[in-house]
């Protein structure tokens, strides 16, 4: 059975529930795969992520060594992290582990903690190529939220990556017991199939042993009646009169021929 996080959560029932979260919050929140990073989920995703920096070769490699470096210390220890991204914007990062594996990151934000640089955006937009304007306006959509509030929200998630994880342990543990059962079920069946197969092949064996001893006797009861009616006519003595002993081996013969 594989172990990949999309095999044991409701992604649909999850994503449901993250929207409430994100709805409340304004952030957008997001669940990646590990170790793929496949994005599974994406709630109020940005458009400056979106449309832009994931977008833009170049603004991409950014977010891909972000990514990099931020899943080797969770590898190295699996806790909350709020990092800013070499693009400028800040998120936090939970792993989810679901019995004691690494299998997915849920990402809240991006934020800022203050009023952002507009001109050293314009600047981002001048070497990547983006068009100014709608690059600016995805920049001033990015909420503006209290470094206090944001580890509160990340806190909080990070309380209901804990639940993923049991949820997920226990449907695996569920998985794990349903497979076993069809394991059992299926070799139940192949036992019952071969008992079938040999019970057939016994069934085959006794007609043809009945067969047999139909035919060895039709084939031995030919010679065994004209040893029994010549032996009757010896005994009557049609022939000449027999002595005491020829008579004795006369009845003989016919008492084994019709035995």
């Amino acid at each position: 059975m594989s172990n990949n996080f999309s095999n044991l959560v409701d992604l649909k029932k999850l994503e449901d529930l993250l929207k409430q979260f994100s709805n409340t919050m304004g952030i957008a929140i997001s669940i990646l795969d590990n170790p793929s990073q496949e994005v599974l989920i994406s709630v109020n995703w940005n458009n400056l992520c979106k449309n832009f920096y994931r977008n833009n070769l170049e603004a991409n490699k950014n977010c891909i060594a972000s990514d990099q470096e931020l899943y080797e210390k969770l590898k190295k220890n699996p806790k909350l992290y709020i990092s800013t991204c070499k693009n400028g914007l800040i998120h936090g990062s939970i792993p989810i582990i679901i019995d004691n594996e690494f299998l997915a990151v849920l990402h809240i934000g991006q934020v800022f903690f203050d009023i952002p640089d507009l001109e050293s955006f314009k600047k981002q937009a001048a070497i990547y190529g983006f068009d100014e304007k709608p690059f600016i306006d995805a920049i001033k959509e990015i909420p503006i939220t209290s470094k206090d509030q944001f580890k509160l929200y990340s806190q909080t998630l990070d309380e209901f990556a804990i639940f993923i994880g049991e949820m997920g342990k226990a449907n695996k543990l569920l998985k794990k017991e349903i497979s076993e059962k069809i394991k059992a079920e299926q070799l139940l069946q192949d036992s019952l199939c071969k008992l079938e197969e040999t019970n057939i092949k016994l069934q085959e064996t006794h007609i043809n042993k009945n067969k047999f001893i139909s035919d060895m006797s039709h084939e031995l009861r030919t010679p065994l009646n004209a040893i029994i009616g010549f032996s009757q006519t010896l005994n009557m003595q049609y022939f000449g009169n027999l002595n005491d002993k020829q008579t004795e081996y006369v009845k003989l013969i016919n008492k084994s021929g019709l035995h």
